[in-house]
């Protein structure tokens, strides 16, 4: 299951019964849940305490409810954090444009998005597997 998918959106499509059993299989203790503040902003944590960051678990703007941080495992028990933030309103969806990734307090790569596109023109040829590598949805 890809974490990104569940917490990028995906819970905000789920039941509330999907999404928990979808977070307690990413390890997630779902009946964990803290107030606290992040950047000077309420957070919801769901999974962990404010400071036990070594387990898995989620971050939620308590106002808007999408995602500015999560810690997971690899693994080998390397903690994984990514922290999702410039949210910005495209085509009415709340997209993040700044997100970074940690591998055990280290920062491995950064993400930057601007001129996003909720509304792209595809077919189901872009979906096609017969014809990976030969078509593309975006500009070469």
């Amino acid at each position: 299951m890809q974490e990104f998918l569940i917490l990028e959106g995906g819970l905000h499509y789920y039941s509330v019964e999907e999404t928990i059993n979808r977070l307690q299989k990413l390890g997630i203790d779902t009946d964990t849940f803290t107030k606290s503040t992040y950047q000077d902003r309420p957070i919801f944590i769901i999974g962990a305490k404010e400071s036990e960051h070594s387990k898995p678990q989620i971050w939620l703007d308590a106002k808007e409810l999408y995602a500015v941080r999560r810690f997971s495992k690899g693994k080998k028990g390397e903690l994984y954090e990514v922290r999702y933030d410039g949210y910005k309103d495209f085509g009415g969806h709340r997209i993040e444009t700044w997100i970074e990734f940690w591998l055990d307090g280290k920062l491995i790569q950064t993400e930057r998005y601007n001129q996003v596109d909720t509304t792209p023109d595809l077919s189901d040829e872009d979906f096609d597997p017969s014809k990976f590598g030969s078509i593309y949805w975006f500009k070469k």
